[in-house]
């Protein structure tokens, strides 16, 4: 290893050799810190436009960029992994000037979230197309595509709706579309494909530059519908937060992916994480801050008043029954998941907050819509049955379990003594 690495440093700053192409997928967590001494003897070797004197730590992914500069010839191409959170970050606004400044992007292309998932990366990733920029030099258009299957297993596609025949049959269209726009994209041939300079001044990630949000308002203008802005129609409950008490009992909820809302757990004060939990009423939509990208959205039923929901929830409420329906249903939707999805920033599996979503523009609810008031109808009749289905359960159960001797004091005690750990 050492004369491979003695070779190279000759190769490079004796001979003054450059590659061609730099094909890289850099790690995306790895960090050099001022703390320590060796890291920042790296450090002090970079500049990042600035960026390494005055910063206490550099993502190395960020470090790999200056270092391609340098390696590439001046007629080179370099095609790199990197994660998302550099394309779209405030806080790699400067690392985004950074790369304008030394390099021509020629394109990026959004892998799936899930494409590294076989390596334990859960990192939301893009493949970056530079070249060398020169003097005179200007930021020309720039191709970027968007990739749904591209890297994913079959577990893993399984796991966000994917089967195997339809990835089987879809990654290699998906491969050979991209490849084909990317081909039409050199040729000079206009398409869906081409982001204008001015487009990528600010982000770089595929989701906002290509500009989609909203795209379906001139489809709903068209039905004669009203376009209104979310915090419109919902508005996010304040004041509803409680000082956990050790020796209180709390109902926990959580919403599922198919929008159902459940009791999770009952828990003692003290046996609580939180400081703080959020009561919830009927008719609230709860919305999880963690897992809404996935369609956990929904409303509490009757029989869970008084519950309680951890601050990784949302609560909003609408004006009527009808439009807390209409509106949590609206928000589980592919389209307007997308829509949500375009304005967040970050690799990882990020939380949505209200502020995320508060300006989303959605069709109003259509007053004349008499099939919605029959949906409403079946879920509080659904709500009735499950109260009514409990409520006999629980009796059935006293009843039975004082009739056998099941649920005595001194079955108690040999239960507690007999069963593992929590």
């Amino acid at each position: 290893m050492d004369e491979e690495i003695e070779y190279l440093r000759e190769m490079l700053v004796t001979d003054d050799k450059r590659f061609d192409v730099i094909l890289s997928n850099p790690p995306f967590s790895m960090k050099y810190s001022r703390d320590s001494q060796e890291q920042q003897t790296v450090m002090n070797q970079y500049d990042i436009g600035g960026i390494a004197a005055r910063s206490k730590s550099l993502l190395s992914s960020v470090m790999f960029l200056e270092r391609y500069r340098e390696l590439v010839a001046e007629d080179g191409r370099i095609l790199a992994v990197i994660d998302d959170s550099i394309l779209s970050g405030e806080s790699y606004a400067l690392t985004r000037d950074f790369i304008r400044s030394v390099f021509i992007i020629a394109g990026i292309i959004s892998l799936p979230g899930d494409a590294f998932r076989r390596a334990d990366a859960r990192v939301k990733t893009s493949i970056l197309i530079l070249r060398p920029k020169n003097a005179d030099d200007e930021q020309g258009d720039v191709f970027m595509e968007r990739a749904a299957y591209l890297g994913l297993s079959i577990k893993s596609a399984k796991r966000i709706g994917i089967g195997r025949a339809e990835l089987e049959r879809e990654a290699p269209r998906e491969a050979e579309r991209i490849l084909s726009s990317f081909a039409k994209f050199l040729r000079g041939e206009s398409g869906p494909y081409v982001v204008r300079p001015a487009q990528i001044g600010g982000r770089l990630d595929v989701k906002h530059c290509i500009g989609e949000r909203g795209r379906r308002k001139k489809y709903w203008a068209s039905k004669g519908l009203e376009i209104v802005r979310l915090d419109s129609v919902l508005t996010e409950e304040t004041g509803r937060e409680v000082a956990v008490d050790d020796d209180a009992e709390y109902g926990l909820l959580k919403v599922a992916y198919g929008g159902e809302v459940l009791e999770s757990e009952k828990k003692r004060g003290e046996e609580c994480s939180y400081k703080t939990l959020y009561r919830v009423e009927p008719w609230d939509i709860v919305v999880s801050n963690i897992n809404l990208t996935r369609g956990a959205v929904g409303i509490v039923p009757m029989y869970l008043n008084g519950s309680f929901v951890s601050n990784e929830y949302t609560i909003l409420r609408a004006e009527t029954r009808l439009d807390a329906f209409y509106y949590s249903q609206i928000l589980r939707t592919k389209e307007i998941l997308a829509d949500i999805l375009s304005g967040t920033t970050g690799m990882g599996r990020g939380r949505i907050r209200w502020q995320d979503m508060c300006q989303l523009e959605i069709p109003r609810r259509n007053s004349k819509d008499s099939s919605l008031k029959d949906a409403v109808n079946s879920l509080e009749s659904q709500w009735d049955a499950i109260a009514e289905l409990s409520k006999r359960s629980k009796a059935y159960v006293q009843t039975m379990s004082s009739t056998l001797r099941l649920d005595g004091p001194d079955s108690r005690l040999r239960w507690l003594s007999d069963k593992p750990p929590e």
